[in-house]
């Protein structure tokens, strides 16, 4: 009976024990590393629900006794919450594909503009391809006739750039023009563009030069800044320049007078720089003057009304090497037929996007009729044509046509998935240093924060494919804890 006595006294003192024993080592993950594996149709502490709503359906059992989610619109996206710090998180994501040409995955990196760093999960157009395919373990490379025995042939002797088409990678060769001769005469770039842009312009043996006209118009509450930055080829900054709000900072819609933002930037090497121009919907950029002889306008163009500056509106000629090109307005003023090379498309309403595929080669001469139209495009934009360059190789898109393209080789750094048990098994990873941790502050070691992920399915709903999910396992890595981090958890 004293035996019993003492074993039952043992236990009442060893079981709270050995439970806040467990519940700090799952808190802490004292080794640093955490394995979560999940389904669809599960409930977990570390990763929600997928959303939104609209463009996933309700998990249900496949014919095997799966639990399957289906994907419907893109993208869809999920948030992880880590109950530490952790350094790097490992994706296994099991699912199936038949039709869609590229799934992606991938990390919100930036909110303003919102960026993902999005990796291949797969690529069909990839897969499927009867080119002649060879690999080192980390790049593919396709070639539409065996020219290249190992991938290390291929960069010693790089075939002509236009040749090319990469995915999820790039060239090393770095983008030069040979017969380049720098100008000294002024062009003038008289195009209301409004909010924040990105071009890139070529430098040889001269000074980077750009004088902005611009006004604030003053129709949303707050101040309006604008911060240009200069970046080279490695993505590094060479210059900068800010510019503070002029003062007023109420939605009243009195514009600004022209004011002006003067670039200058000496001693550039030869190459191709990117000027980021970085600030709120309020400042139209009204006029751009500069002795470069090469402009390109990158992603998103904003042709802004001609309000309080030159009525009635104008026309807007340009130039694009853009595939595909989408258009949308936010006012009834906006509505209009776009000209794309022979094609036509029509802006028939507000807030709905427009967008049109071309199989044409080339340059393409197009027009819009009047601005506040927002133009989203996968190549470069110039208005002239002396201006167009494009110094980004040729890139693999869901919707591309090789042969249209004229490419003769793909460049993919892409591993082909696992296929186990009739399912796609993909991983990738990423370091929690390039993406985006969404909290108020990183300075504690233990977090309430989230990361936000999202599954990249382009063309989805217009190709009228079916993507199912069913796994997503995570592995969290970091550095092990010690006696001292303990102390810290249970101290602050």
């Amino acid at each position: 009976m004293k035996f019993l006595t003492i074993l039952v006294q043992l236990l009442i003192i060893s079981v709270p024990i050995v439970l806040f024993g467990w519940l700090v080592n799952m808190q802490l993950v004292p080794s640093g590393s955490f394995v979560v594996s999940h389904n669809v149709n599960e409930d977990s502490a570390f990763i929600e629900r997928l959303l939104p709503d609209q463009r996933v359906e309700p998990p249900v059992k496949d014919i095997d006794g799966n639990w399957i989610q289906k994907l419907i619109g893109d993208p869809v996206f999920f948030f992880v919450h880590p109950h530490r710090w952790f350094d790097e998180i490992e994706f296994e994501v099991l699912f199936k594909n038949e039709t869609l040409p590229i799934l992606e995955f991938g990390a919100l990196a930036n909110t303003k503009p919102e960026i993902y760093n999005l990796k291949p999960l797969q690529n069909l157009l990839i897969d499927n391809s009867h080119w002649h395919k060879i690999s080192d373990g980390e790049i593919t490379l396709l070639q539409r006739n065996k020219t290249y025995s190992s991938i290390k042939d291929f960069y010693t002797n790089l075939p002509l750039r236009n040749s090319v088409a990469v995915y999820n990678t790039g060239l090393k060769d770095k983008y030069r023009i040979s017969d380049y001769v720098r100008s000294t005469e002024e062009q003038i770039i008289d195009v209301s563009l409004r909010g924040r842009h990105e071009f890139k312009t070529y430098i040889k043996d001269e000074v980077l030069n750009f004088e902005i006209s611009y006004m604030d118009m003053n129709r949303d509450e707050g101040a309006d800044s604008t911060h240009v930055l200069i970046l080279n080829e490695n993505d590094m900054p060479v210059d900068e320049v800010r510019v503070q709000d002029d003062g007023d900072v109420s939605k009243n819609a009195k514009p600004s007078g022209i004011k002006k933002i003067n670039i200058r930037t000496e001693g550039l090497k030869e190459g191709v720089y990117k000027v980021i121009l970085d600030t709120s919907r309020d400042i139209f950029f009204r006029e751009i003057k500069t002795t470069q002889k090469k402009i390109v306008f990158l992603n998103t163009i904003f042709f802004g009304d001609e309000v309080a500056y030159k009525e009635p509106p104008r026309s807007v000629d340009f130039w694009t090497g853009s595939k595909k090109t989408s258009f949308r307005t936010r006012h009834s003023e906006g509505v209009q037929d776009v000209v794309i090379g022979n094609q036509i498309l029509k802006i028939e309403e507000p807030y709905k996007q427009y967008t049109l595929i071309s199989k044409t080669s080339g340059l393409l001469s197009s027009k819009l009729k009047k601005g506040d139209v927002e133009m989203f495009v996968d190549g470069p934009v110039s208005f002239t044509q002396d201006q167009y360059f494009n110094p980004n190789p040729i890139r693999l898109r869901d919707y591309s046509d090789v042969n249209s393209l004229g490419v003769d080789y793909i460049l993919a750094e892409y591993t082909e998935p696992e296929e186990i048990d009739g399912w796609f098994v993909s991983r990738v990873s990423f370091n929690t240093g390039d993406i985006l941790f969404q909290k108020d502050s990183m300075q504690k070691i233990f977090t309430d924060g989230v990361w936000k992920f999202v599954f990249s399915t382009p063309g989805i709903s217009d190709n009228k494919s079916e993507v199912f999910i069913k796994d997503i396992n995570i592995t969290f890595k970091g550095r092990p804890f010690g006696t001292k981090d303990v102390f810290k958890y249970f101290t602050e």
